[in-house]
């Protein structure tokens, strides 16, 4: 869980900096989008989607209910003319003069064709969609024939002669082909030829073959009145492809182009998806459409009866849908893309404002102008900004006149203390009474003493160069070691070229005071200073080491923490406040272009160092007043 809990903040943090690249205007309006508009999108698709599913189902079982009325017309039909067969072989001219017909003489012979014609005309005129019907003798010495279905002579040669025999008594159904007798006539009708074997039906053996010829358009029943079929195809065909029937006669008979197809309904077994029995549905592309197939096999025989509708005629009202969603969805989508503009864009640019008068605050001027109209947070945030700049800019006046009347103050108290003049004539004069006594120490104090004085207070700049500070210090050791002689020493390792390079005025001497004061002061024997000073990267670094008694780590710790407040006026109770002094005046003036580290071992001392521009710029005032 604890895992789990990590891997869950790595993501949201990875979240938010990716977000933070962006402009809160562009993370508004995108958020807003993708919050609004895609859940939309994802709700319409689902909508077409289940709606187009749903009329695809229904269509499809709807062409099914089709296709099986349509199968049973159909067994219907054909069971018609097995019908016919049946009464035709069972009749007592069948069973009886055309079983023996073979060995009849010729006037027996007409008298079995005069029958024979009136039996079969009888029930071709009861059928019209029956051309001809033709019986042949077994032994291929006879045939009889009404109609316009006519065989030759010599029979047993024609293809419906020899296919029925090898069919063992099942019926024998031929596509569409020409209905001719080589060398009679021929019709420009095609014809469908049913055929079977003529039975006796006391000893099941042979007597003969009976033919009937069909016309084509008696299947066309079967697709009438089939409305969605009129923008669409239907027809009829066996398992070899070929056209049993077909709305365009001049196919009736021939293969059909897409073998394809027939592989895919006669290779199909119940059972399968979309499947319901014998009859199937299914999608299908041909020339660049596509259409739904549905299809029925005829028990009977191996026929199937196909239609083709093309999705465009099915789909027709779903589209219509399809074309509303969209349009609604493009509507929606503006309507969305305008309010999000206008609600990012009436946040950005409010924090824009704020940010310009940010920077105006930042150059110095005060006198801003906050759009505070809103009752948003931001318009509040402007609100609360203008008063914390006004009442600023009332504190840096009160402050600015503040500083002035302290400035006259001092200046008031100088000129009621002594004379500068005065003291250094003074401190000279005590000098040359020194010599004149050959007091050495005193004349060495005095003239130290002046020269830091002078120093102290000499001019108003507050940046000096690393040779007049070493001076100083040297003027600060020359006066202790009239008290502390040789106990105390001083080493510079300073590289010629740095002398000349500037810094903050009265930085190392409080450094070294302390060094002297807490460090080497309270030591037994001797101790020493050591400043270095070098170069790198831009900066001066100073160094500055004793070999004094140094700090505990607890004492060390507490010091640095200190030394990470922010700049405040301390009161230390007049102990350590040089150091101090220095820590503040190097933030005030440097900012975040300085460096200062301390470090202390027990016993072994302490050392100072601290890094300041070697080019520093003019630094800059704190507050700029403003008229």
């Amino acid at each position: 869980m604890k895992r789990l809990r990590l891997v869950w903040e790595q993501f949201m943090s990875a979240q938010e900096a990716f977000y933070r690249k962006f402009q809160i205007k562009h993370r508004l309006l995108s958020s807003f989008l993708l919050v609004s508009v895609v859940p939309l999108v994802i709700v319409a698709l689902f909508s077409f989607w289940y709606s187009y599913a749903d009329a695809k189902e229904k269509v499809g079982y709807y062409s099914v209910q089709l296709t099986k009325q349509m199968q049973m017309n159909a067994e219907q039909l054909l069971a018609d003319y097995d019908q016919i067969a049946n009464t035709i072989m069972k009749s007592d001219v069948i069973q009886n003069e055309f079983k023996n017909v073979g060995s009849a003489s010729e006037l027996e012979r007409f008298a079995v064709d005069d029958k024979l014609d009136r039996l079969l005309s009888s029930h071709m005129v009861s059928k019209y969609d029956i051309d001809g019907i033709t019986v042949m003798h077994i032994d291929g010495r006879y045939r009889m024939f009404v109609g316009n279905r006519m065989v030759p002579g010599r029979y047993q040669s024609t293809q419906v002669f020899s296919k029925t025999l090898n069919e063992a008594g099942k019926p024998l159904w031929l596509a569409p082909h020409d209905n001719e007798v080589a060398g009679v006539f021929r019709t420009s009708e095609k014809v469908i030829t049913y055929s079977t074997l003529l039975k006796d039906r006391w000893s099941g053996h042979d007597l003969g073959i009976i033919a009937i010829a069909i016309k084509p358009q008696a299947l066309a029943r079967l697709f009438e009145e089939q409305e969605f079929l009129e923008n669409g195809d239907a027809f009829i065909f066996d398992d070899s492809g070929t056209y049993i029937y077909n709305r365009n006669e001049q196919l009736l008979g021939g293969r059909a182009e897409d073998d394809k197809l027939r592989e895919m309904i006669f290779r199909s077994s119940s059972g399968e998806a979309g499947s319901e029995g014998t009859r199937s549905y299914f999608d299908y592309e041909s020339g660049g459409s596509k259409f739904l197939v549905s299809y029925t096999k005829l028990n009977s025989n191996r026929w199937a009866i196909v239609s083709m509708v093309p999705y465009a005629v099915l789909m027709k009202k779903t589209n219509l849908i399809l074309q509303f969603t969209v349009a609604i969805l493009i509507v929606f989508l503006l309507f969305a893309v305008y309010i999000a503009l206008t609600v990012s864009s009436s946040i950005s640019n409010a924090i824009h404002g704020l940010m310009g008068s940010f920077r105006q605050v930042e150059k110095g001027d005060f006198h801003i102008r906050v759009d505070s109209s809103g009752k948003d947070e931001v318009m509040k945030l402007g609100a609360m900004f203008k008063r914390m700049v006004d009442r600023l800019n009332h504190l840096i006046h009160e402050l600015y006149r503040t500083k002035l009347m302290n400035k006259e103050v001092q200046i008031q108290a100088l000129k009621a203390q002594i004379n500068p003049h005065f003291l250094y004539n003074t401190l000279e004069t005590i000098n040359s009474i020194a010599r004149m006594k050959q007091i050495q120490e005193i004349s060495q104090m005095t003239r130290a003493l002046s020269s830091m004085f002078r120093y102290s207070i000499k001019g108003d700049q507050d940046f000096v160069t690393l040779r007049a500070e070493l001076e100083n210090i040297e003027n600060y050791m020359s006066i202790l070691k009239v008290r502390f002689g040789s106990k105390i020493s001083l080493e510079l390792s300073i590289p010629d070229r740095l002398y000349e390079a500037k810094l903050l005025k009265f930085i190392l001497q409080p450094i070294v005071e302390n060094a002297i004061r807490h460090g080497i002061e309270m030591k037994k024997g001797s101790g020493t200073v050591h400043i270095k000073a070098w170069e790198a990267d831009e900066l001066l670094f100073l160094r500055i080491d004793d070999d004094g008694l140094g700090m505990t780590e607890e004492k060390l710790r507490e010091l640095k923490n200190r030394m990470k407040q922010e700049l405040e006026i301390y009161d230390y109770g007049g102990k350590g406040i040089g150091l101090w002094n220095v820590v503040d005046r190097l933030r005030l003036y440097y900012r975040e272009r300085h460096r200062f580290e301390i470090n202390s071992r027990p016993g072994e001392g302490t050392t100072v160092m601290l890094a300041v521009p070697l080019h520093p710029e003019a630094p800059q005032a704190l507050f700029t007043p403003t008229a």
